[in-house]
């Protein structure tokens, strides 16, 4: 992936977990409900198994590039107020969805 395009794509993993939680904690409350507290886990963990085999298969494992990691670098990026401010908001936020659904 371009190195331009890194935010946008990073940017739209935010709302894709939030409709997760927005769809998947009631679904999930409800599956608990109908069928046991064991079977939400259960159909989490055969998803995730699904997922790792997609992964597996469709992920080349050599995708050409030469990055390497420094690890001094990656923490320069924790550096402007816009990332904290961000990760309290996002923090904050889904504390507070959380909440919400805990406590309805």
């Amino acid at each position: 992936m371009p190195h331009e395009q890194c935010h946008a794509r990073s940017g739209s993993c935010s709302p894709a977990s939030q409709n997760g939680n927005v769809l998947c904690v009631p679904a999930g409350t409800l599956v608990g409900e109908h069928y046991g507290w064991r079977m939400p886990f259960a159909a989490i963990t055969d998803i995730g198994v699904l997922v790792q085999g997609g992964i597996s298969l469709f992920v080349p494992a050599d995708a050409g590039g030469t990055a390497s990691l420094n690890l001094p670098d990656e923490a320069r990026a924790l550096r402007p107020p816009q990332v904290w401010l961000s990760l309290a908001v996002t923090v904050l936020g889904f504390g507070g969805m959380f909440g919400a659904f805990f406590l309805i």
